[in-house]
Protein backbone atom coordinates (compact mmCIF):
# COMPACT_ATOMS: atom_id res chain seq x y z
CA UNK A 1 0.00 0.00 0.00
CA UNK A 2 1.41 3.14 -1.39
CA UNK A 3 2.07 5.79 1.71
CA UNK A 4 0.48 8.73 -0.01
CA UNK A 5 -2.58 7.60 -1.52
CA UNK A 6 -5.40 9.35 -0.92
CA UNK A 7 -9.52 9.23 -1.48
CA UNK A 8 -9.65 12.71 -2.05
CA UNK A 9 -10.52 14.21 -5.28
CA UNK A 10 -9.14 17.41 -7.33
CA UNK A 11 -5.79 18.99 -7.30
CA UNK A 12 -3.32 16.95 -5.40
CA UNK A 13 -0.93 17.83 -3.02
CA UNK A 14 2.22 15.61 -1.86
CA UNK A 15 1.73 13.39 1.31
CA UNK A 16 3.71 15.49 3.92
CA UNK A 17 2.08 18.46 2.75
CA UNK A 18 -1.48 17.34 3.64
CA UNK A 19 -0.59 16.06 6.83
CA UNK A 20 0.92 19.32 8.12
CA UNK A 21 -2.01 20.96 6.79
CA UNK A 22 -4.60 18.70 8.66
CA UNK A 23 -2.35 19.08 11.56
CA UNK A 24 -2.76 22.70 11.83
CA UNK A 25 -6.54 22.68 11.40
CA UNK A 26 -7.53 19.96 13.64
CA UNK A 27 -4.81 21.39 16.39
CA UNK A 28 -6.50 24.02 16.57
CA UNK A 29 -9.69 22.61 16.69
CA UNK A 30 -9.20 20.54 19.32
CA UNK A 31 -5.78 21.41 20.66
CA UNK A 32 -2.71 19.99 21.31
CA UNK A 33 -3.36 17.21 23.80
CA UNK A 34 -6.90 16.60 21.92
CA UNK A 35 -5.81 15.85 18.11
CA UNK A 36 -4.64 11.80 17.58
CA UNK A 37 -2.48 11.15 14.65
CA UNK A 38 -5.52 8.66 13.45
CA UNK A 39 -7.59 11.65 13.02
CA UNK A 40 -5.36 13.65 11.11
CA UNK A 41 -4.39 10.76 8.94
CA UNK A 42 -7.98 10.80 8.33
CA UNK A 43 -8.42 14.43 7.39
CA UNK A 44 -5.29 14.47 5.33
CA UNK A 45 -6.70 11.76 3.30
CA UNK A 46 -4.79 9.02 3.41
CA UNK A 47 -5.73 5.45 3.15
CA UNK A 48 -2.29 3.86 5.24
CA UNK A 49 -3.09 4.29 8.58
CA UNK A 50 0.78 4.90 9.49
CA UNK A 51 1.23 7.98 7.35
CA UNK A 52 1.84 10.16 10.69
CA UNK A 53 5.14 8.11 11.32
CA UNK A 54 6.62 6.99 7.81
CA UNK A 55 6.56 10.85 7.21
CA UNK A 56 7.48 12.30 10.25
CA UNK A 57 8.16 9.64 12.95
CA UNK A 58 5.32 10.12 15.72
CA UNK A 59 2.97 12.90 16.52
CA UNK A 60 4.86 14.91 18.34
CA UNK A 61 7.61 15.32 15.48
CA UNK A 62 4.52 16.10 13.41
CA UNK A 63 3.52 19.02 15.70
CA UNK A 64 6.96 20.43 16.01
CA UNK A 65 6.72 20.24 12.26
CA UNK A 66 3.80 22.56 11.91
CA UNK A 67 5.12 25.07 14.07
CA UNK A 68 8.82 24.99 12.20
CA UNK A 69 7.51 25.52 8.74
CA UNK A 70 5.85 28.87 9.38
CA UNK A 71 9.00 29.74 11.91
CA UNK A 72 11.24 28.96 9.26
CA UNK A 73 9.83 31.88 6.97
CA UNK A 74 9.37 34.49 9.77
CA UNK A 75 13.29 34.06 10.46
CA UNK A 76 13.79 35.33 7.08
CA UNK A 77 11.62 38.12 7.51
CA UNK A 78 12.30 39.40 10.84
CA UNK A 79 15.92 38.84 9.76
CA UNK A 80 15.39 41.16 6.74
CA UNK A 81 13.92 44.11 8.11
CA UNK A 82 16.37 43.89 11.40
CA UNK A 83 19.22 44.11 8.57
CA UNK A 84 17.51 47.73 7.33
CA UNK A 85 17.52 48.61 10.47
CA UNK A 86 20.68 48.27 11.75
CA UNK A 87 22.05 49.72 8.48
CA UNK A 88 21.32 53.22 9.82
CA UNK A 89 22.58 52.81 12.89
CA UNK A 90 21.62 52.18 16.46
CA UNK A 91 18.06 50.82 16.74
CA UNK A 92 15.33 52.28 19.26
CA UNK A 93 13.83 49.55 21.24
CA UNK A 94 10.16 50.60 19.49
CA UNK A 95 11.56 49.93 16.15
CA UNK A 96 13.12 46.65 17.00
CA UNK A 97 9.94 45.37 18.95
CA UNK A 98 7.88 46.65 15.39
CA UNK A 99 10.41 44.13 13.37
CA UNK A 100 9.63 41.29 15.35
CA UNK A 101 5.89 41.21 15.88
CA UNK A 102 5.01 42.86 12.01
CA UNK A 103 5.61 39.51 10.25
CA UNK A 104 3.69 37.88 12.68
CA UNK A 105 0.40 40.11 12.55
CA UNK A 106 0.44 40.34 9.19
CA UNK A 107 -0.55 36.25 10.10
CA UNK A 108 -4.15 37.81 10.45
CA UNK A 109 -4.67 38.57 7.09
CA UNK A 110 -5.01 34.91 6.02
CA UNK A 111 -6.98 32.13 8.08
CA UNK A 112 -4.49 30.19 7.58
CA UNK A 113 -2.15 32.08 9.35
CA UNK A 114 -4.41 33.11 12.16
CA UNK A 115 -4.40 28.71 13.21
CA UNK A 116 -0.88 29.19 13.29
CA UNK A 117 -0.99 32.28 15.94
CA UNK A 118 -3.42 30.32 18.18
CA UNK A 119 -1.85 27.06 17.78
CA UNK A 120 1.64 28.87 18.54
CA UNK A 121 0.28 30.18 21.50
CA UNK A 122 -1.01 26.67 22.97
CA UNK A 123 2.66 26.02 22.43
CA UNK A 124 3.93 28.73 24.22
CA UNK A 125 2.11 26.97 27.13
CA UNK A 126 2.58 23.33 26.80
CA UNK A 127 5.09 21.32 28.51
CA UNK A 128 6.24 19.60 25.26
CA UNK A 129 6.20 22.45 22.69
CA UNK A 130 6.96 25.56 24.48
CA UNK A 131 10.55 25.88 23.22
CA UNK A 132 8.92 25.96 19.75
CA UNK A 133 7.36 29.31 20.87
CA UNK A 134 10.82 30.27 23.25
CA UNK A 135 12.63 33.58 22.52
CA UNK A 136 15.49 31.12 21.95
CA UNK A 137 13.87 29.09 18.93
CA UNK A 138 14.50 31.95 15.99
CA UNK A 139 17.27 33.54 16.07
CA UNK A 140 15.66 36.45 14.33
CA UNK A 141 14.06 37.08 18.19
CA UNK A 142 17.02 36.98 20.01
CA UNK A 143 18.57 39.48 17.53
CA UNK A 144 15.89 42.03 18.00
CA UNK A 145 15.42 41.07 21.71
CA UNK A 146 19.07 41.92 21.96
CA UNK A 147 17.80 45.89 21.36
CA UNK A 148 15.18 45.37 24.00
CA UNK A 149 17.23 45.00 27.03
CA UNK A 150 17.82 48.86 27.99
CA UNK A 151 14.26 48.74 28.82
CA UNK A 152 14.72 45.85 31.58
CA UNK A 153 18.67 47.07 32.36
CA UNK A 154 16.99 48.20 35.79
CA UNK A 155 16.29 44.90 36.89
CA UNK A 156 18.21 41.95 38.27
CA UNK A 157 19.39 39.26 35.94
CA UNK A 158 17.11 36.85 36.94
CA UNK A 159 14.08 38.98 37.15
CA UNK A 160 15.12 40.33 33.49
CA UNK A 161 14.62 36.94 32.22
CA UNK A 162 11.25 37.09 33.74
CA UNK A 163 9.88 40.18 32.91
CA UNK A 164 10.85 39.28 28.91
CA UNK A 165 9.19 35.54 28.98
CA UNK A 166 6.18 37.56 30.93
CA UNK A 167 6.00 39.94 27.80
CA UNK A 168 6.46 37.10 25.43
CA UNK A 169 3.43 35.33 26.99
CA UNK A 170 1.89 38.46 26.58
CA UNK A 171 2.23 39.12 22.82
CA UNK A 172 1.32 35.53 21.66
CA UNK A 173 -1.93 35.75 23.62
CA UNK A 174 -2.51 39.24 21.89
CA UNK A 175 -1.97 37.57 18.50
CA UNK A 176 -3.81 34.13 19.47
CA UNK A 177 -6.75 36.49 20.79
CA UNK A 178 -7.09 38.82 17.76
CA UNK A 179 -7.27 35.85 15.22
CA UNK A 180 -9.92 34.33 17.53
CA UNK A 181 -11.75 37.51 17.39
CA UNK A 182 -11.50 37.99 13.98
CA UNK A 183 -12.74 34.13 13.03
CA UNK A 184 -15.41 34.53 16.24
CA UNK A 185 -19.04 35.23 14.40
CA UNK A 186 -20.10 36.25 17.46
CA UNK A 187 -17.62 39.45 17.74
CA UNK A 188 -17.69 40.03 20.78
CA UNK A 189 -14.66 42.33 21.00
CA UNK A 190 -14.42 44.62 18.07
CA UNK A 191 -11.35 43.84 15.86
CA UNK A 192 -9.05 46.31 15.57
CA UNK A 193 -6.86 47.30 12.51
CA UNK A 194 -3.47 46.27 11.51
CA UNK A 195 -1.93 49.49 12.64
CA UNK A 196 -3.54 49.74 15.87
CA UNK A 197 -3.58 46.50 16.95
CA UNK A 198 0.56 46.83 16.62
CA UNK A 199 0.61 50.38 18.06
CA UNK A 200 -1.25 49.49 20.98
CA UNK A 201 0.90 45.60 21.50
CA UNK A 202 3.81 47.82 20.76
CA UNK A 203 2.66 50.32 23.94
CA UNK A 204 1.66 47.52 26.58
CA UNK A 205 4.84 45.54 26.24
CA UNK A 206 7.18 48.12 25.93
CA UNK A 207 5.26 49.45 29.01
CA UNK A 208 5.58 46.12 31.04
CA UNK A 209 9.45 45.83 29.68
CA UNK A 210 10.52 49.06 31.01
CA UNK A 211 8.33 49.01 34.73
Amino acid sequence: MGTDSSSQTGPRTDGKTRLLDAAEALLDQAGIDGTTGAAITAAAGHKNAAAVNYHFGNLDRLIRAVLDRRATELNVIRHARLDELEAGGSVEPRAAFVAIVEPLADLLASKEGRRYLRLLNQAANHPRFHAQAGMGFASSLERGAANLSPLVSHLAPDRQRHRAGNVLGLVLFALAEQARVIDDEAQDMPVLGREAFIVDLADSSLAALSA
